[in-house]
């Protein structure tokens, strides 16, 4: 595959893997102790993906944005987040935007539930 084909990765954005593939990339210093776990209600499979941080250097008027923007689209599909109200601003940032990442791109290959939602909103 030519490298203009290949979908190239947001720094700092790490990919969901499973539990045994975090823990090795863990011990090899590669990934840090904060990950976000998911899984699919349809195989049983559970995936995690490391925190990074990726959202702390926006502003709280940004951050607020985000997070109000992927709530909506979690009601709309019937699945309103519950988050932590004393987790930081970006962390629910993250936390959100990961869970939008799951369910839009399911690592287990299950087609997403929420796609359609996305698309008419």
């Amino acid at each position: 595959m030519s490298n203009r084909l290949k979908k190239k990765r947001k720094p700092g954005k790490k990919k969901w893997m499973t539990m045994a593939e975090f823990r090795r990339q863990y011990e090899q210093g590669q990934v840090g102790p904060e990950f976000q776990q998911s899984g699919c209600q349809t195989t049983g499979e559970v995936f995690v993906r490391p925190i990074t941080g990726r959202f702390k250097n926006k502003s709280e008027e940004e951050l607020r944005r985000i997070v109000d923007d992927i709530c909506q689209v979690f009601i709309r599909a019937g699945h309103p987040p519950v988050l932590d109200p004393n987790q930081p601003l970006w962390s629910q940032a993250e936390f959100l935007d990961n869970m939008l990442e799951f369910e839009m791109n399911p690592p287990c290959g299950c087609e997403s539930e929420i796609k359609d939602v996305i698309k008419s909103a």
